[in-house]
């Protein structure tokens, strides 16, 4: 089977990485997707250990989609009652470019309501009756990949966002997802034996993510199978889930890899960081600490987090004097020292006075953001 995994456009050179860890090796990378072929085994493994995957989908059919008309006949040809259940709702997800008026001569957002007509028009005809539509929540999540006159059509396997993990009920104010804090992570490239700190640690999610990869926990181990779409969908892959599961079980470590420190100035962040820490199975794998980012002293640590900006302070002078006084900090108390930032594009990223050994820019909501990597020397 062909699998598609999304991520947030940026990541997907991280998540290529990532799946060819897992023995899933993608076959081709697309913005904010990879692609890999397998069997029910390979993708129950990236859906209960990827940590920077968004969706697992499995790829339904490909076909050029040059045209309306082109795009509604393809899709009726798929025969949908092979994986719909009368009574299951429906939705119709785009992504990617139709090249517009210039190449197949409809936009992208128009594609989604095509799909859904012929979906439904073939579903009455098999059936006798269309299945109703739910955005919010729907049973059956159809995903269309288009890269200019070709359109690839996927169901969901997932269900609820891998990057929801389940164990953050207290968000603080503008959280960095788990799967980008995990991103993050890896960027910085934590080692055994070697100090993991996040000084803005807010509600925790940098440093949990961090204390997954160290305690070796799945993300995906807090879920039960049934929350996954594909075990009602694909009763075939409910075995592979429920093997892959036990096995990231048992591969726990009782004792962290490397120690992690998360440290933050408001004492109410630190408590929804520890709550949020014994949600998720690592409240022992963490020291949290109410402190100052600017006042640190950490020589020789990988040192990952998400300064404050935007929402979180006032203004940008202000989140600019903050940045620039941790940093200066760490240029005289973090001696060979590894640091990864989220920051967004512009002002900001230049009053970090340092240069990067690495820079990756990714989508972060609504803001163009982007990862640093220095050595601090």
């Amino acid at each position: 089977m062909r699998f598609v995994v999304t991520t947030a456009p940026g990541l997907e050179g991280l998540l290529a990485e990532e799946l060819g860890e897992l023995g899933a090796a993608p076959l081709e990378t697309a913005p904010g997707a990879a692609i890999f072929e397998g069997e029910w085994s390979a993708a129950a493994r990236v859906l209960v250990r990827s940590r920077i995957a968004s969706r697992v989908l499995v790829s339904i059919r490909r076909f050029s989609a040059r045209s309306e008309a082109i795009l509604y006949d393809q899709t009726r040809r798929i025969p949908w009652d092979e994986y719909l259940r009368p009574g299951l709702t429906i939705a119709v997800f785009t992504h990617g470019s139709t090249g517009g008026a210039g190449t197949t001569g409809y936009p992208i957002h128009f594609a989604a309501l095509k799909i859904k007509d012929a979906l439904c028009d073939e579903m009455r005809k098999r059936t006798g009756a269309r299945p109703d539509v739910d955005r919010a929540r729907p049973d059956v999540r159809i995903e269309a990949l288009f890269a200019g006159r070709r359109a690839e059509l996927s169901i969901d396997l997932t269900g609820e966002p891998l990057h929801r993990r389940g164990w953050r009920l207290a968000g603080g104010e503008a959280p960095l997802r788990e799967n980008r804090a995990a991103a993050l992570v890896r960027l910085a490239a934590p080692s055994e034996g070697r100090l993991f700190a996040d000084p803005f640690c807010g509600s925790g999610t940098i440093a949990i993510e961090a204390a997954l990869v160290a305690t070796r926990r799945a993300p995906g181990l807090g879920r039960p199978v049934s929350s996954f779409a594909c075990a009602t969908l694909f009763p075939d892959s409910r075995a592979a889930l429920e093997a892959e599961l036990a096995s990231a079980a048992g591969e726990v470590l009782p004792t962290p890899l490397f120690a992690v420190r998360a440290t933050d100035l408001a004492a109410e962040a630190i408590a929804d960081a520890r709550a949020n820490a014994a949600r998720a199975g690592v409240a022992d794998a963490i020291d949290f600490a109410v402190g100052d980012a600017r006042e640190c002293e950490l020589p020789g640590a990988v040192i990952a987090t998400n300064p404050p900006y935007g929402e979180r302070l006032a203004n940008l002078a202000d989140a600019t004097a903050l940045l620039s006084a941790f940093t200066r900090q760490l240029k005289h108390h973090a001696k060979g020292a590894r640091l990864a930032l989220v920051v967004p594009e512009g002002p900001l990223e230049k009053s970090v006075g340092l240069k990067p050994k690495r820079k990756l820019g990714f989508a972060n909501g609504p803001i163009p953001s982007r990862m640093l990597v220095f050595e601090l020397y």
